[in-house]
């Protein structure tokens, strides 16, 4: 069984209490919070298992734009599972948002893989160990 679930605030305590593994750090559980409270934030279950959590932070009230960001404990197991269920959160983003933006580190080439996946294009101009990425609604 694979859910989505919106994630009441504040997310730290939501994912301390699922008691899934290992706990968010202090600097990790105040960036969360932080941006829970920029926007909403959503829950993947499979087999009634806390798979991560994302969200999307908008420019502004009346933006078109918005900051994708995600949060797994580790590896996801069923990526195939994963990949296509993101594939339609990211359809249902692109709704409300034209253009999702995001930044992923360099040596995280899975992340990377699975941005593609879902229509992200890096930016070649980007430096250093961050990678920029735009997602557009018309790709």
């Amino acid at each position: 069984m694979h859910r989505i679930e919106t994630v009441p605030f504040p997310i730290s305590s939501f994912i301390q209490g699922l008691n899934c593994g290992p706990t968010l750090d202090e600097r990790e559980a105040s960036m969360m919070d932080y941006c829970h409270k920029l926007g909403q934030v959503y829950a993947g279950f499979i087999d009634d298992k806390f798979v991560c959590c994302w969200g999307l932070i908008p420019g502004s009230f009346i933006s078109n734009q918005a900051y994708l960001w995600m949060w797994s404990q580790g590896p996801i197991a069923q990526q195939f599972t994963f990949i296509r269920r993101s594939q339609i959160q990211v359809k249902e983003m692109l709704k409300r948002y034209p253009t999702i933006i995001g930044h992923c580190k360099r040596r995280a080439v899975l992340s990377q893989r699975w941005l593609k996946w879902l229509g992200a294009e890096f930016e070649s101009t980007s430096t250093g160990d961050i990678l920029s990425f735009t997602i557009r609604g018309d790709a």
